[in-house]
């Protein structure tokens, strides 16, 4: 019987994460999640404009972009974009960023300074809607500005995930990037969409010959987090803090010593109250 109960829950969980296959900013890189450059960087990877290297779940935020790292996820863009020098060495600066996905066209604060990692995805998303010469990054990869406001239904559809937002229904894709606490779209009811963006939504498997054929689907969501909910770990994480020591990971002998002095003097005004009284 339990091992029937553990199979049973065993299966339930694999077609789970079978059937939705999203990724936040949890799960698509492992130190990214406290970064406020976080939604851009899910951004740019639903995009297609940034990508891992394989075998690795580090993004490496605050460290510089090298020109090989660059020039390798040029490979990965589904759109044509100036060329890069594969050969090149060193790091990568703003102007190099303008003159490949910007035709040049931008006019960055310091064109010559390096930039990171964590840089580069903050100064693209911030242009991934600017015209140039008539088209966008996002619309040159096929992406469009999807809808917002509160999530007010979740429903499973086939294989995928169907969410009503504004009173209409809109189908989730296979891949999706979700800036969310949760990665299960069963909880996200009630919730609030920042923004997000829909794209051509391509099933396992598929060619890229077929890719023209696929319906619209979200792709790329953030979610509001409730403030209330914010303030109410924030006040949770302070209180643990004031008894803590959070770099030692030991008690506070500060807080320890006082709360001691205190119990103490407490203590000898009641031997000297009884002894008046005896």
């Amino acid at each position: 019987m339990k091992k029937t109960m553990l199979l049973l829950c065993l299966s339930l969980f694999v077609s789970s994460q079978a059937l939705a296959h999203v990724t936040n900013e949890e799960t698509a890189y492992s130190d990214i999640a406290l970064r406020q450059a976080a939604p851009d960087i899910l951004l740019l990877d639903t995009v297609g404009i940034i990508s891992t290297v394989e075998g690795s779940r580090d993004f490496r935020p605050q460290e510089p972009l090298l020109a090989a790292e660059f020039a390798e996820w040029m490979d990965h863009f589904p759109f044509e974009y100036q060329a890069v020098d594969s050969d090149a060495e060193g790091e990568v600066h703003f102007e190099d960023i303008n003159r490949v996905l910007f035709d040049g066209q931008l006019e960055p604060e310091v064109p010559g300074k390096g930039i990171t990692r964590e840089e580069f995805a903050v100064f693209v998303a911030a242009h991934a809607e600017t015209e140039i010469d008539g088209e966008t990054l996002l619309s040159r990869a096929g992406f469009e500005k999807g809808p917002a406001g509160e999530i007010t239904g979740v429903e499973q559809d086939g294989e995928g995930y169907q969410l009503t937002i504004g009173g209409k229904p809109y189908d989730v894709g296979a891949h999706p990037r979700i800036q969310s606490d949760s990665a299960d779209p069963e909880v996200w009811a009630g919730m609030t969409v920042a923004e997000s963006l829909m794209g051509p939504d391509r099933p396992d498997g598929q060619s890229e010959a077929g890719k023209t054929h696929q319906n619209q689907a979200i792709q790329f969501v953030v979610i509001e987090r409730d403030i209330a909910e914010a303030l109410t770990a924030e006040t949770k994480d302070t209180a643990i803090k004031a008894d803590v020591d959070p770099e030692a990971g030991r008690i506070n002998w500060v807080t320890a010593v006082t709360i001691l002095g205190v119990a103490l003097f407490v203590y000898m005004i009641y031997r000297r109250n009884r002894k008046d009284i005896e």
